[in-house]
């Protein structure tokens, strides 16, 4: 049995026998332990950094991504008030808030309409019908909430078209589709044709044009009664006349229009300047022949063209600006027009030029001829010259016309002459058509600026 006596002599550590460490012992085991602790210390104290610092590297790392990200694209939700929608279109065209095309239907569906499922958030539209006939054209600017919005209305008008080659049509004859490849210049395009069928025969052709630029969605359409060979290039007329609507849309895609094609700069050499000179190479107000001079206004009638009966028809011009310079004796009339381009300008100088020479009996032993003359003014152009035999010998009065191109733009005089007690003979409209072509010079001239000249 142990001693408790024994026990209590050592009851520093009761039941073991104290040993005591020697002092160089406890130092280097003291050092060791505050070595271990700054250690685990360091390791906590990194291990806390890492702790607090990795959310805020994660914090900072999704903030500089969203930082990186683009901006919503903010789209036009309105179309401007000065857009050209009915550029390249007829003099005579209306313009309203109202979509100008129809709905679209085909096969029993609806491929495109204003007041479809999903509405576009502005809409402008622009009709024409020409006169004398059935021909019809029509245009409608449609703008979206956003441009995935206006690619799938261009896409429902593709799907139902192209699904739909040719429409039973259970009121009529069979309506036949056909989609054409050309590319107008935007972001996506389509165009096609719609016409009756019977047997072999095409008729009531309408042609349609689709494009998109960002959240805008452009359609035009032109109608007429002749189709298949009858009317072969009526999608390419159709393009080459909306080629300026296309130019301006620009302004609705995401990126805007780029230095080289800000809206506005197609329109320079198709709109003419409100004070282009029209009337240069006459006589100033004030002077002793001169009754006045009235424009260039853009609201005076366009000059009305008829050769024996035989009407010109509206030119299809983007712009046209008109002035006179009225006498005692007459009148001299000027109109400036601007084309799509050059081959359409030489379409109407041809179609002008075509109507002569003709001659009219005017009764009473009054016979009027129109003669065609060449001119050298200009790119291209002729002039006629409307003079009378009476009874066989040479009238008084005459009426002068020139249509001169230069490049897209073609210049239409006309002078009038009534009162003049001078008969009209060879030599005297030899002069007379000599006279003129100096006087119109200088707007001939001036028109090498909407030619690029």
């Amino acid at each position: 049995m142990r001693d408790p006596i024994e026990e209590l002599e050592n009851f520093t550590s009761p039941g073991l026998t104290m040993t005591p460490i020697p002092a160089s012992e406890v130092r280097r085991r003291g050092t060791r332990l505050r070595r271990r602790n700054t250690a685990l210390a360091t390791i906590g104290g990194i291990a806390a950094v890492a702790v607090i610092a990795t959310p805020l590297a994660v914090l900072a790392s999704n903030h500089s991504s969203k930082a990186d990200v683009e901006p919503a694209t903010d789209w036009h939700q309105t179309i401007p008030a000065d857009f050209p929608l009915t550029a390249g279109m007829p003099n005579g065209s209306t313009q309203s808030d109202a979509s100008g095309v129809d709905p679209i239907e085909t096969c029993g569906n609806v491929a495109w309409s204003a007041e479809g499922t999903t509405r576009p958030v502005d809409i402008v539209g622009a009709t024409y019908g020409e006169p004398g006939s059935e021909g019809t054209q029509s245009r409608t600017l449609a703008l979206y909430a956003d441009d995935t919005t206006a690619a799938s209305a261009l896409a429902q008008l593709r799907d139902t078209v192209v699904n739909c080659p040719e429409d039973p049509n259970g009121s009529g004859a069979p309506l036949v589709n056909e989609v054409v490849e050309l590319a107008a210049g935007s972001d996506t395009s389509l165009f096609f044709t719609n016409q009756a069928k019977d047997g072999d025969l095409l008729y009531d052709l309408t042609a349609y044009e689709a494009v998109r630029s960002g959240n805008a969605l452009y359609l035009a359409t032109s109608f007429s009664s002749a189709g298949g060979s009858q009317n072969v290039g009526a999608l390419d007329r159709l393009d080459r006349a909306s080629q300026p609507v296309v130019d301006q849309m620009c302004v609705f895609s995401a990126d805007g229009c780029g230095a080289d094609e800000t809206a506005g700069d197609s329109a320079d050499t198709t709109v003419i300047p409100d004070d282009f000179d029209l009337l240069a190479g006459l006589p100033e107000d004030g002077e002793a022949t001169d009754i006045g001079r009235v424009g260039p206004d853009r609201e005076l009638a366009p000059i009305d063209l008829d050769a024996c009966g035989t009407k010109a028809p509206e030119p299809g011009s983007f712009d046209r600006l008109r002035a006179d310079f009225r006498q005692a004796v007459g009148i001299h009339e000027r109109q400036l027009m601007t084309f799509p381009d050059g081959a359409a300008a030489q379409a109407y100088v041809d179609i002008v030029a075509g109507r002569l020479p003709c001659s009219e009996d005017g009764g009473r032993g009054v016979t009027g001829y129109y003669e065609r003359r060449d001119t050298a003014l200009g790119d291209s152009g002729v002039a006629g010259f409307l003079h009378f035999i009476v009874n066989g010998d040479p009238g008084l009065g005459y009426e002068m016309t020139h249509v001169v191109r230069v490049g897209s733009t073609v210049l239409l005089s006309r002078v009038q002459v009534d009162g003049d007690s001078t008969p009209v003979t060879d030599e005297v409209q030899a002069n007379l058509l000599a006279e003129a072509e100096t006087e119109l010079a200088p707007v001939v001239d001036a028109m090498a600026v909407f030619d690029g000249g």
